[in-house]
C-alpha cells in the first residue's frame, strides 16, 4: 500500500469542519502567523490562498512553522499509514519511532530497510517532506513536550530521555518548534492547569498545553508519582554535552551507550488513541495469555517486564477512555521513547477505526458485532522473539495448553529480574529469555513432538543470528518467508507472528478453528475456501474482521439471517477424539 498525495482542497474541507478522524494525517500551516495546527484546531479558519499542508510535522518544521499552542498538534495519536503500509517510507517511519537513528544513525536506518543512505533521504524528502534526521528530530521534540508538562522531571532528563544528544540541542529544539523554552513550556503548563483548578478554564478545556485538573490533553497525563531526578544519573556525574544537532550519529546519543542517565524511578505518561478505542478488548485479550513471572493483569492494568536497548524494565498499561496510561521503571531513561513506541503497537493506538469499520460494516452480516465491540484492536507484541515462542509452541494445542508450555519453558530459562525492578508489581519477576538462550537450550527444555521442538530450536537460531526479521521494519513477506523455510512451520505460525508482531492489517487465518466458529456465529462461510472468497471483500482490512471472528467465538452475537449457500452453524463437539490433528486455535 503506498502513500497518497494530499490532497489541498479535502484537507482544507477536513480542517474547516475540524475533523478529529484526520488528526495525525497531515497539519495544516498558516503562512500569516507561521504556525501549523491539527485538522480539529479550534481557532478560527484561516482563507485557503495562506495555508499549506504536510504530511508530517518535520516538513512543516523545515518549512519554518512552528506548533500551535492551542490545538497541540503533537499530542495526537500517529497516522495510521505507518502501520498498515510496507513500502520503504512507511518501515523508515516505524524504525525511526522504535528509536533506530539515536541507535544507530541515519546509515543504520538505512541499512535495515536495504537503501543507501542518499537513497532513503530522497525517498523520504519526496513523500514526507523531510529526512530520517528531521523526522526523528520532530519525535524527540514531541517526546520532550510530553514529558515537560506531565512530569516532575528535571530538564536535563527530559533531554535525554527524548533522545537529545545534549542540552543545547534540546534547549533550540523546543524553542524552534514550540517557539518557547523548555521553562516556559512547563511554566505555561502549570499556569493553565491553575487557573483550570479554579475554575477558569474556558468551556472546560485548558487553553495552552494541559487538561484540567483530573484529565489528562491527548497524549500526555500528569506524573502519577514524584519523579526524584537524581535516580536517573550515577551519582557525580555529569549531563553529556556538546553534540551538534545535525550528526547522523552523535558519540554522546543515549543509544551509543555513554549516557549516564540510568535509574528505576517510575514514570507515567498517557497516550492518545484514535477513538473508539476497545482497550478492554485488548487488555482481556493479554489477560487470557500471561504468563505468570513474565506479565500479569490485574486491577485494569497490563503489567510485564521488557527488554530494551539499554537494558531491562518493567511497564505497566491501563486502558482509559480513548487513551492508555503508562507507568514504567526503566533501567535506562534513554529507552523511554521506544517502549512508548511499543506500547503504541500493543495496543494499536494509532489505527483508524473509521476506516476498518466501515469496510466490515458493508457487510450486513458484520453489523451486530461491529455495534457490539467499536473499536476493536489488533493486539500487538512487545517481545517478538516470545512471540515466535508462543506461535510454534500454540501449533494445533488450545490457549491453555499453549500458555502451560510457555510457562514451563519460563521456569527454566527465564532471566530474574533485578530488585529494583521487581517490585512493580510483585507479580512481575523474571525477563522472557534472549533468541540465544533459547537456540542453545529448547531442545533439551521443551517437551513434545520433536519435529516442533526442532522447528522451535532453528527459529530461535534464526532470530538470534538476524536472519529472521522481527523488528518493525521488516516486511510481512520477509518476515513469512523465513519462517516457512523452517521444518514444521507453516503458514499458520508464520502469519501469526506477522500478526501480532507487525500489526499486519490483511490477514485471515480461514485454517483455525476458532476463525471458523465465529465467521458461522455472525453468519458467514464456516469452510475455509468459502470464507476465504467472502472475506476478499473486507481487503484490506482482514486482521480487524478476524479479530471480530475470534471475539464471536469466544462470545457469540446474534447473527442476521443470511442467504448464503456456503454458511451454515457451528459445528457441536463431538463425544469422541477426532482422528485427524485438531485444527489450530490462536496461540498465547
Amino acid at each position: 500500500m503506498n502513500a497518497i498525495p494530499l490532497d489541498a482542497d479535502a484537507c482544507y474541507r477536513a480542517s474547516a469542519g475540524r475533523d478529529r478522524r484526520f488528526d495525525g494525517q497531515f497539519v495544516m500551516a498558516v503562512r500569516t502567523t507561521g504556525i501549523y495546527c491539527k485538522p480539529s484546531c479550534p481557532a478560527r479558519m484561516p482563507r485557503p490562498a495562506n495555508v499549506e499542508f504536510y504530511r508530517t510535522s518535520a516538513a512543516a518544521h523545515l518549512a519554518g512553522f512552528r506548533a500551535c499552542k492551542r490545538c497541540l498538534p503533537e499530542a495526537v495519536p500517529g497516522s495510521p499509514e505507518w502501520a498498515i503500509r510496507e513500502d520503504v517510507a512507511a518501515r523508515a517511519m516505524r524504525l525511526i519511532g522504535d528509536g533506530v537513528v539515536d541507535r544507530e544513525g541515519v546509515p543504520g536506518l538505512a541499512a535495515r530497510v536495504g537503501y543507501s543512505g542518499r537513497q532513503l533521504g530522497r525517498v523520504l524528502s519526496e513523500e514526507l517532506g523531510a529526512g530520517a534526521l528531521a523526522l526523528a528530530r520532530a519525535q524527540r521534540a514531541q517526546t520532550a513536550r510530553t514529558l515537560l508538562v506531565s512530569t516532575a522531571m528535571p530538564a536535563s532528563d527530559v533531554a535525554f530521555a527524548a533522545g537529545f544528544a545534549s542540552i543545547r540541542q534540546f534547549n533550540d529544539t523546543v524553542a524552534e518548534v514550540f517557539g518557547m523554552t523548555p521553562t516556559q513550556v512547563r511554566a505555561a503548563a502549570r499556569r493553565v492547569d491553575r487557573l483550570a483548578n479554579a475554575g477558569a478554564a474556558r468551556s472546560g478545556v485548558a487553553r495552552s498545553g494541559v487538561a484540567r485538573s483530573g484529565a489528562a490533553e491527548p497524549g500526555v497525563a500528569r506524573s502519577g508519582v514524584a519523579y526524584p531526578g537524581a535516580a536517573f544519573r550515577s551519582a557525580g556525574t555529569p549531563a553529556p554535552q556538546g553534540a551538534a544537532a545535525g550528526l547522523d550519529k552523535p558519540a554522546d546519543s543515549p543509544g551509543s551507550g555513554t549516557s549516564a542517565h540510568r535509574g528505576t524511578a517510575a514514570i507515567t505518561v498517557r497516550l492518545a488513541a484514535r477513538e473508539p478505542f476497545d482497550g478492554a478488548g485488548v487488555l482481556k485479550w493479554l489477560a487470557t495469555r500471561a504468563i505468570p513471572g513474565i506479565e500479569s493483569v490485574q486491577d485494569g492494568a497490563y503489567t510485564r517486564s521488557v527488554r530494551l536497548a539499554g537494558g531491562m524494565g518493567v511497564v505497566s498499561v491501563t486502558p482509559e477512555p480513548g487513551a492508555v496510561s503508562v507507568t514504567a521503571r526503566l533501567a535506562d531513561l534513554a529507552d523511554l521513547p521506544s517502549l512508548l513506541a511499543r506500547v503504541r503497537r500493543l495496543f494499536d493506538l494509532d489505527a483508524d477505526p473509521a476506516m476498518y469499520e466501515a469496510a466490515l460494516a458493508a457487510d450486513p452480516r458484520m453489523a451486530a458485532s461491529i455495534a457490539t465491540t467499536r473499536g476493536i484492536r489488533i493486539p500487538g507484541a512487545l517481545d517478538p522473539v516470545e512471540m515466535v515462542v508462543r506461535a510454534i509452541l500454540g501449533q494445533q494445542v488450545t490457549v491453555a495448553a499453549a500458555r502451560t508450555a510457555v510457562r514451563r519453558l519460563v521456569a527454566e530459562l527465564a532471566e530474574p529480574l533485578p530488585p529494583a525492578l521487581a517490585p512493580m508489581p510483585l507479580e512481575v519477576t523474571h525477563l522472557f529469555p534472549t533468541a540465544a538462550t533459547l537456540a542453545s537450550a529448547v531442545r533439551d527444555v521443551v517437551t513434545g513432538p520433536g519435529r516442533r521442538r526442532e522447528a522451535l530450536a532453528l527459529a530461535c537460531e534464526a532470530a538470534a543470528s538476524g536472519e529472521l526479521p522481527l523488528d518493525v521494519g521488516a516486511t510481512r513477506d520477509e518476515l513469512t518467508s523465513v519462517l516457512e523455510a523452517i521444518p514444521g512451520i507453516g503458514p499458520w505460525t508464520s502469519n501469526y507472528v506477522a500478526l501480532r508482531v507487525l500489526g499486519s492489517p490483511d490477514l485471515l487465518l480461514t485454517g483455525d478453528i476458532a476463525v471458523r466458529n465465529g465467521a458461522a456465529a455472525l453468519g458467514l462461510p464456516r469452510d475455509a475456501k468459502p470464507l476465504s472468497e467472502a472475506a476478499a471483500a473486507f481487503a484490506p482490512w482482514r486482521s480487524y474482521l478476524m479479530m471480530h471472528l475470534w471475539r464471536a467465538a469466544a462470545s457469540p452475537v446474534s447473527a442476521p439471517p443470511t442467504s448464503s449457500p456456503t454458511a451454515r452453524p457451528a459445528r457441536p463437539a463431538r463425544p469422541t477424539a477426532p482422528r485427524t490433528p485438531a485444527p489450530r486455535t490462536p496461540a498465547p
